[in-house]
C-alpha cells in the first residue's frame, strides 16, 4: 500500500472491502475485478507512465510494500 492525502492505498488488492463486496478504483475510476487485473499486468510488463503508476511501483519494491508519500509529492 501507499499513502496519499493522509488515506492508505491498497497496490494489488481492492480499494475498499466491506463484507463481501469488493472496490477496485484506478485513477480515480470504479474498474472490475478482472479490468483492474489486466492494469496490472499491463503495468508490470511496461512499466510505470503516472505518477500513481510510478508510487504502485515504489511500493512494490520496498520489502514492505509499503510507499508513503513525501510532502512534495
Amino acid at each position: 500500500m501507499y499513502t496519499k492525502d493522509g488515506l492508505k492505498h491498497r497496490v494489488d488488492g481492492p480499494a475498499v472491502i466491506a463484507g463481501d463486496k469488493e472496490w477496485f478504483y484506478i485513477d480515480g475510476y470504479l474498474k472490475t475485478p478482472n479490468q483492474h487485473k489486466l492494469y496490472r499486468e499491463l503495468l508490470n510488463s511496461y512499466g510505470p507512465s503516472s505518477k500513481e503508476e510510478a508510487y504502485y511501483t515504489k511500493a512494490m519494491e520496498s520489502t514492505t510494500s509499503i510507499y508513503t508519500l513525501s510532502t512534495n509529492e
